[in-house]
């Protein structure tokens, strides 16, 4: 007969995953738990909870979205995450001011981006539209929310994969 033994902490029930993760793309799947685990107990992690240098190598198409008021209206300003990062640390400038062209980013459906500041909860979203050569390129899209304080969302980490033709999970 044998025994096993487990170190206090060992039978802890993992955190919830929400029944999407099992379908959607890999680097999706790993984005989700880096945010997943750098949010700890809180219910959206912080920018400042990441080790930015190694989501930045882990994921180098990640981009960070920043609500900005505009008068009455949402807006949203996208900053590619190492631009963002460089900004924060004041190592560079190439993520301050306004953002990029978001015309550059028209793969990125905004309504994710107003789903998860209305919802708050993470959001994946498929999207599927012609580029510029006329072919057909499906994306899966993830919308991971940030919160300084816990309530007030300000800003959301953005990771587009591009899926194999005819590679719709959902």
């Amino acid at each position: 007969m044998s025994t096993i033994s487990y170190e206090p902490g060992d039978l802890a029930a993992p955190a919830a995953l929400p029944g999407w993760i099992y379908e959607a793309d890999p680097d999706v799947q790993a984005l989700y738990v880096a945010w997943q685990a750098a949010g700890g107990s809180k219910a959206m992690p912080s920018l400042a909870d990441f080790d930015g240098g190694a989501l930045s190598e882990a994921f180098p198409r990640l981009l960070l979205a920043r609500l900005a008021q505009t008068g009455e209206a949402e807006a949203f300003r996208f900053h590619p995450f190492h631009a963002a990062l460089a900004a924060e640390d004041g190592s560079g400038n190439e993520g301050s001011g306004d953002g990029l062209d978001p015309a550059l980013f028209q793969h990125i459906p905004l309504a994710g981006c107003r789903t998860v500041v209305a919802k708050r909860p993470p959001y994946v979203d498929r999207f599927g539209g012609l580029s510029a050569d006329g072919l057909l390129h499906d994306h899966e899209i993830a919308f991971l929310p940030l919160s300084a304080d816990g309530s007030q969302i300000d800003g959301i980490l953005i990771l587009a994969v591009e899926l194999e033709p005819g590679d719709w999970r959902l």
